[in-house]
C-alpha cells in the first residue's frame, strides 16, 4: 500500500511558492527572446495594432494587449509586452506547481524536477506566443482537480479552472471528458453534476461572446477550429501538408514529443512497473492527470501544424504539464536506488543541455539592445517607408536588433524596393537606396556593415540588384 504524506497548503507554504516563482521569473527574463519568429511576428502587431481578441485565444490577446497598453506610455513596444506575458505566465505556472507539490500527497521531488527541466519550459523565457498562459492555466486546472479529489472545494471550482483554461485558449474544448472522469472519481453524485453545471455556465459565455462580439462593437480576429482538424487520409484542397494516417504525420508528432520533454516518454516506461499501471487506474490522481494528458494527446494528433515542428512545438507544450506530473509520481512510487536515481538524474540533466543551449541561441545574450536606422537615396521622389510591415519616415529609432524587412515604394516611378537590415544595438544603421529605376521591383538581401564612421550601410554590390 501507498504511504501518503500529509498534504497541507499553509500560509507559509503560499510564500515559498511565490518567491520560488519569483526568482524563476527572473531567470526567464534573462533569457527571453529577443527576435520573434514564425507567429509571434502577426501577434506582436495584432497587440500593437489594438487588437484586444483573438477568437481561439480571447484571453490570452486581451491580456498581452492589456499589458501593452499599460507599458507603452514607458516605451515599451509589443515585443517588450509579450515578453512580459510570457514570463509572467511563467511565474503563474511556477506557483501553481509549487502549491501542487504541497497539496499532492506523494512526494513532489521528481515531479517538479521534471517540470524544470523539461523543454517546454521554453515558452516561459519571453517566447511570443500565446501558449505560455495555456500551460499556467492547465497546472491551475489540475490543482484545483486535486483539492476537488481531497474534498476541499466544491466541484464549481474545478469547472470554473476549466472554463479559464478555454476563455484562455479554445484547445481547452479537447479537455472537456477530463472534468467527467473527475466528476466519476469522485463518487458521481447528482450535487456534483450541479456544480459542474453551474462552474460550465463561464463556458457557455465564451459562445455567447463569440457570436454576439460584433452587436457589442467588439472585432474579432483570426479562425476557429474546424479549419486545422487533420482530415483522415487525403487532404484535399485545404492546403495541409498531409493528411492524419500518414508517415510525415507520426514523424513531426514525434519531433514535437522530443522538442517539448525528450526524456517523458523513456522514464514513462521505466516508470510503469506492473504495480504502477494498475496504480494509473486505481489512484485517483493519477488518472486524473492521465486522463488531462491524453485528452491534450488526442489534440496534438489531430491538429495540423503549418509551420512544422521546428515553429509550432509550442502548440502543445501544455500537454506536458500532467504528464510530468504523471511520470514524476510514478517515478517516485518506482522506488529506485539511489544509485539509478542518480543515473536518471544525469540522463534527465543531460537531455535539457539542448534546451539550454537554444534559450541561450534566442535570447541572443551579450548582442541585446536597440539601434537607429537611416535611410538615404530617393529623395526627388515622395516615398512611402515601411519598416517590419509598419510606416516610418527615413529616421527610425530604437529598432530591435535582428533581422528587419525595408520596403521603399516610389509611388510616381512606381519602383519597389525590398532589403533585409540588420540592426546591432547602439548603432545607426545607413541604408542607401540603389538608383531609382522606374517599373523596377527590386530585391536586395545584403547584411549592414560598418562604415569608417563606425554606422552600418549595406556593402557595395557590382551586379545590378535581383528582379522578382
Amino acid at each position: 500500500m501507498i504511504q501518503p504524506i500529509q498534504s497541507r497548503i499553509s500560509i507559509r507554504a503560499i510564500l515559498h511558492a511565490a518567491l520560488f516563482s519569483f526568482c524563476m521569473m527572473l531567470i526567464y527574463w534573462f533569457f527571453r527572446e529577443i527576435v520573434p519568429t514564425a507567429d509571434g511576428d502577426r501577434i506582436w502587431r495584432m497587440v500593437e495594432g489594438g487588437v484586444w481578441f483573438y477568437r481561439r485565444s480571447l484571453l490570452a490577446q486581451a491580456m498581452a494587449r492589456a499589458i501593452y497598453v499599460l507599458t507603452s506610455p514607458f516605451g515599451w513596444n509589443g515585443i517588450d509586452a509579450l515578453h512580459l506575458y510570457s514570463v509572467l505566465s511563467g511565474g503563474f505556472f511556477v506557483f501553481f506547481s509549487v502549491l501542487m507539490a504541497c497539496v499532492l500527497p506523494y512526494s513532489s521531488r521528481w515531479p517538479l524536477f521534471l517540470i524544470l527541466t523539461a523543454g517546454f519550459g521554453r515558452i516561459f523565457c519571453g517566447h511570443i506566443e500565446y501558449y505560455a498562459l495555456v500551460a499556467a492555466m492547465t497546472a491551475l486546472y489540475l490543482l484545483v482537480g486535486s483539492l476537488v479529489l481531497q474534498k476541499r472545494v466544491s466541484f464549481v471550482w474545478a469547472a470554473l479552472a476549466y472554463s479559464l483554461l478555454c476563455w484562455t485558449h479554445l484547445m481547452g474544448l479537447f479537455l472537456f471528458p477530463s472534468l467527467l472522469v473527475l466528476w466519476v472519481i469522485t463518487g458521481g453524485k447528482r450535487s456534483a453534476m450541479r456544480d459542474l453545471a453551474l462552474g460550465l455556465i463561464s463556458l457557455g459565455l465564451i459562445f455567447v461572446f463569440l457570436h454576439c462580439a460584433h452587436w457589442l462593437g467588439v472585432n474579432l480576429h483570426g479562425q476557429l477550429y474546424g479549419q486545422h482538424l487533420l482530415r483522415l487520409f487525403d487532404v484535399g484542397d485545404t492546403g495541409m501538408y498531409y493528411p492524419l494516417f500518414s508517415v510525415r504525420h507520426f514523424q513531426e508528432w514525434g519531433r514535437i514529443q522530443i522538442a517539448c520533454g525528450a526524456m517523458f516518454w523513456p522514464l514513462l516506461f521505466i516508470a510503469l512497473s506492473r504495480r504502477n499501471i494498475v496504480l494509473v487506474v486505481r489512484d485517483r490522481y493519477l488518472l486524473f492527470f492521465a486522463s488531462v494528458w491524453l485528452l491534450y494527446q488526442g489534440y496534438s494528433l489531430v491538429w495540423h501544424i503549418d509551420l512544422g515542428p521546428e515553429n509550432d512545438w509550442d502548440l502543445f507544450a501544455a500537454g506536458f504539464v500532467p504528464m510530468a506530473w504523471l511520470v514524476g509520481i510514478l517515478l517516485h512510487l518506482r522506488r529506485s536506488s539511489r544509485p539509478i536515481s542518480l543515473v536518471l538524474i544525469g540522463a534527465v540533466l543531460v537531455s535539457f543541455l539542448p534546451v539550454i543551449g537554444s534559450a541561450v541561441d534566442h535570447a541572443r545574450i551579450g548582442m541585446r539592445g536597440k539601434g537607429n536606422v537611416h535611410i538615404y537615396g530617393w529623395e526627388e521622389t515622395p516615398v512611402e517607408i515601411y519598416f517590419s510591415g509598419r510606416p516610418v519616415g527615413r529616421e527610425i529609432r530604437g529598432v530591435l536588433m535582428g533581422e528587419h524587412e525595408l520596403r521603399v515604394l516610389a509611388k510616381e516611378r512606381k519602383s519597389i524596393h525590398r532589403q533585409m537590415v540588420g540592426v546591432a544595438p547602439n548603432i545607426t544603421v545607413r541604408v542607401v537606396l540603389p538608383p531609382l529605376a522606374a517599373g523596377q521591383d527590386s530585391l536586395r538581401l545584403p547584411q549592414a556593415v560598418p562604415d569608417e564612421a563606425g554606422s552600418l550601410r549595406p556593402p557595395v554590390q557590382s551586379e545590378p540588384p535581383l528582379l522578382q
